[in-house]
């Protein structure tokens, strides 16, 4: 199962490229951050923060 925090833990606070895929393994977008952690760490907040 997958386990956010867990794996937000192995992201680094660097820049870098990251991308999304859909169930299929399909990639479905490609972005970049400078920094990786806060960029993933925000897909997962919900809007009302």
């Amino acid at each position: 199962m997958f386990e956010i925090k867990t794996e937000l833990a192995k992201v680094p606070d660097l820049p870098g490229i990251y991308m999304m895929k859909d169930d299929g393994e399909q990639i479905i977008y490609i972005g970049k951050a400078k920094n990786l952690k806060k960029r993933i760490k925000q897909y997962f907040q919900s809007k009302n923060h």
